[in-house]
Order: structure tokens, then sequence, then C-alpha cells
């Protein structure tokens, strides 16, 4: 019987709302040798008193400072002295046995991987999935024009692949860093989240990387974790740009150096965001008179500002 070693890094920000449910669902179970470090980027509410008291069992860091996301995730990894590494939101779910099915499918497999559950989000209005393709011009035209979902064929495929879309264990360009494991030593080859960023955009980089390095990119369709999107902060909808900012910069960077490619993606991405803005501002205006507790017209506005903010952009 194979005993499973796992150490769960888990950075936090303001959690003191949601870390509770998280560190709750990793309860011990057999045939896992469970690790969990939680990062704490110094939260102005009561987060690591909650875990110190609580969870006496989790080794607590906390920094001084907000480092952002993939720097305080590196710090935690250097940390572990287990063979496999789970990087686990502290606004997500998921189960100790699910991370030990994820275990069991890495160890069947010849090549070393990063394994994702699929993502629930309670609420997710487009049912998209957690992964997808790199995000090239094509796949971006594919996914914010709609073109995914009604043409259903790979070569139309997005930049997030859609439910229905999904195999058992579909092979992935890239998966959400809110839940995934990976073997520690491909972890340490890599060196890491990179720190180009604050933080967004780190998992689609990583997983850039370790494709190009020979690692399979995995997303267990029947395997669930639950992620509440900004639960970590508190804003459930946040009206940061960064995430797009970011991706561009990612697109950029790695992907392409062709200047006539950089710009038909931010003219794609900006007229997709632009277009979802006016979609909600009708949705919003058809359904005023009833009982939809869905607020449309600040979702108009928060794709208006991302749209905004990705003109103004530029590469690093």
């Amino acid at each position: 019987m194979t005993v499973f070693s796992l150490a769960i890094v888990i950075v936090t920000y303001n959690s003191a709302d949601v870390i509770g449910a998280c560190l709750q669902a990793l309860a011990p179970v057999e045939d896992l040798e469970l690790e969990i470090i939680v990062v704490d980027n110094a939260s102005a509410d009561d987060t690591a008193d909650f875990v110190r008291l609580n969870y006496p069992e989790v080794r607590l860091i906390q920094n001084s400072e907000n480092v952002g996301f993939a720097k305080a995730v590196n710090l935690g990894a250097s940390m572990s002295g287990s063979d496999n590494l789970a990087l686990v939101n502290p606004d997500a779910i998921v189960s100790s046995t699910a991370l030990r099915q994820l275990l069991k499918i890495q160890d069947s497999r010849a090549t070393p991987s990063i394994i994702a559950p699929r993502i629930i989000q309670p609420q997710g209005r487009l049912l998209i999935s957690s992964g997808g393709h790199f995000p090239t011009v094509w796949r971006m035209l594919c996914h914010y024009f709609a073109i995914s979902r009604i043409i259903d064929s790979p070569r139309f495929e997005g930049h997030y692949l859609l439910e229905h879309q999904l195999d058992a264990l579909e092979s992935v360009d890239w998966v959400t860093g809110a839940v995934w494991i990976i073997p520690t030593a491909q972890w340490r080859r890599l060196n890491g989240l990179t720190e180009r960023w604050f933080m967004y955009a780190e998992d689609v980089e990583f997983c850039w990387r370790a494709k190009n390095n020979g690692l399979d990119v995995l997303m267990a369709r029947d395997i669930a974790a639950t992620h509440l999107v900004g639960g970590s902060s508190g804003h459930l909808r946040s009206t940061r740009s960064d995430w797009i900012v970011n991706l561009f910069d990612f697109y950029c960077s790695s992907v392409t150096s062709n200047v006539f490619a950089r710009v038909a993606w931010k003219m794609v991405v900006c007229s997709g965001l632009m277009a979802r803005s006016g979609a909600y501002l009708i949705k919003g205006m058809a359904v005023r008179k009833e009982s939809d507790s869905y607020d449309w017209s600040y979702e108009s506005r928060r794709f208006a500002k991302f749209s905004v903010s990705l003109a103004k952009a530029k590469s690093k």
C-alpha cells in the first residue's frame, strides 16, 4: 500500500471568513501524510490568530508585509519536506480524500504531472472550467466571442475549456493555481512560481514552463473542489484588472515577440471584454424588474474597467 506524502501551501490575506472551511476539509485520511503550511501576508484581520488557536498542527508563517502571492507560495514551499506539493487557495474547499485521489492518478503515470481537480465556482455564470489552452490570439478570440460555444470542435476551443469539453482526465495547457498538486522535485526543478507579478497569471506561466520541460498538465473531471473566487480578500467580484494585464504581459514575454500578434491580442481581448460589458448592461436592464439578485450593471462596469486597463497596458 502506497503512503503518499503531501505538503499543502495556503497563502492567506484577510482570509478569516474562509480559512476555517478550507482547513476543516483537510482532515487526516488513511494513506496520506499531510503537512499543512499557511503563509499569512500580513493580514489586517484575525486570520493568523484564528489559524494559531484553532489549528495548532498547522505550520504558520507570518510575513511582516504583503509580499504578494507567488513570493509567499515559494516561501511556504521551501519549508516543505514532503514528496508532493499542493497549492490550495484559502477560499477553496478540497477534501483530503480528493487530494489523495489526485496523487493516485499521478502515481499511476509515467510522466510527472501537474494535476488539478475540476473547480466548482458557486457564483459562476458561464460554466467554464478552470483550465484550457494557452492564451493565443486565436484561443482568446474563440473564448471572448463565444465561438467555442457555437462550434463544438477542438479547433475552436477557447482559452477556457467548457464543462462539456472535458474528458475524465483532460490534458490541458494550464490549470488554475486555486488547487493543484505537483511532485516537489519537479516544483524545485522549475524554481517555483515566477515573482514577476504581485498576483495573478503565475499559474498560467508556471504551466507554460512545466510543459516546455516535459511535464503533463491534467484536469481530473470527476474529482471536484469548490472555489469562492475572491473570497480570500472579502471581495467576491474584484474590480482589479491585474489578471488580464498580467496575462497580456505573459503573452508578450513568453509566447510571442511579434509586435503585430501583440497588437492583435490586445484588440481581440479589449473588444471581447467590452462586448461582455455591453451584454451584461443589457441583461441588467432586462431583469431590473425581476427578482434577480445578481447586479448585472456592476458586472458591466467591471468588464469595461478590465478593457480600459488592458488598452493602457504595456508589457514589462
